[in-house]
């Protein structure tokens, strides 16, 4: 079945994801991290960061956090003119949305693509659409969802699958938080360049900027309502995994997935935490902190937020780095 670009833009629910080069713009681009614990967002102009603000979720007219109500605006001040204002910069802004989702509002998962019973991406698609069992077995979901399909190194992918793609990855965000995000977006007469979950963002993030040589790399992501749990294999990522907060269960699963498919040599576990604090799950499970000092090195060195008529301000969050990256990924 032929689908017209405007159908892709309508039910991908991580528009232009990542797309590295499709763009080409002055707009200064904002970056949201969107978590019913915390919010955050990092604003860049020509690759130089001029504003990150933490804690903005209870703000008025502040965009939409997955599975949390949001509140009336009438008579509000759009939240996105008021951001550029305070950093006395003109014009539209393009934005990037981060949302960390529970495990019940994203789905992922790597899929083999000879198992499937679709051939092509567009009929992959089509069965999401009409009904998810067809396409990933069990599924309880009474809500509507939009779908993406991505291949084992997140990049979008079209046409037919056999003999180009062995795995890929199978995306689906509720279609009424995506519809939210793009209200949201319109009514700060704003452009949205894409949602991404946070946890797909860490993964493709890792894959760019993390060397791990030739051996099999265990990412853990240390997230605001969840754990998530990857497998990497020449740069590729084979598993994917989320979990409630219960780091006892991850580490023993992690456990037995070294076994398996890092026989001969030690597991190379890294971890990431949203948090710049000391997260506990450091303590519990055994790996390479990306964290501190670490961020510094891969990231060269600290973000300096440049402002007019103030003195330069550094950060060394994690949710910072990994927002102006993102930022840098879309200029």
């Amino acid at each position: 079945m032929n689908y017209s670009f405007r159908h892709y833009l309508r039910h991908f629910p991580l528009r232009y994801y990542l797309s590295g080069g499709l763009f080409t713009t002055s707009e200064q681009v904002g970056v949201f991290f969107l978590s019913p614990k915390t919010s955050s967002v990092l604003l860049a102009r020509r690759q130089r960061v001029v504003a990150f603000e933490e804690n903005i979720g209870d703000l008025p007219d502040a965009p939409p956090v997955p599975s949390k109500p949001e509140p009336s605006t009438t008579g509000v001040r759009t939240f996105t003119s008021k951001l550029l204002a305070r950093n006395r910069l003109r014009g539209k802004a393009e934005l990037v949305l981060l949302p960390d989702c529970t495990v019940s509002d994203l789905y992922c998962n790597v899929h083999l693509v000879p198992n499937l019973r679709e051939s092509t991406v567009e009929g992959i698609l089509e069965s999401l659409a009409e009904e998810p069992r067809q396409v990933i077995g069990v599924w309880d979901e009474d809500r509507l969802f939009r779908w993406a399909v991505l291949d084992a190194m997140l990049k979008p992918v079209t046409g037919h699958l056999q003999g180009k793609h062995s795995q890929i990855i199978i995306l689906g965000m509720p279609a009424d938080y995506c519809a939210d995000c793009e209200l949201w977006t319109e009514r700060q007469d704003a452009a949205l360049l894409a949602i991404v979950p946070v946890p797909v963002a860490c993964l493709a993030w890792f894959l760019k900027r993390v060397p791990t040589q030739e051996r099999t790399a265990f990412l853990l992501l240390s997230l605001t309502s969840s754990l998530a749990l990857a497998v990497i294999q020449d740069r590729k990522i084979i598993l994917f995994r989320q979990y409630e907060e219960d780091v006892e269960s991850v580490r023993q699963e992690l456990a037995q997935l070294a076994k398996q498919l890092s026989p001969d040599k030690d597991p190379y576990v890294c971890v990431w935490s949203w948090s710049s604090d000391e997260d506990p799950v450091y303590s519990e499970i055994q790996g390479f902190q990306l964290t501190g000092s670490v961020l510094q090195q891969i990231e060269g060195g600290d973000i300096t937020i440049q402002r007019q008529r103030a003195p330069s301000l550094a950060t060394r969050s994690p949710v910072a780095l990994l927002s102006r990256w993102l930022a840098q990924e879309f200029k």
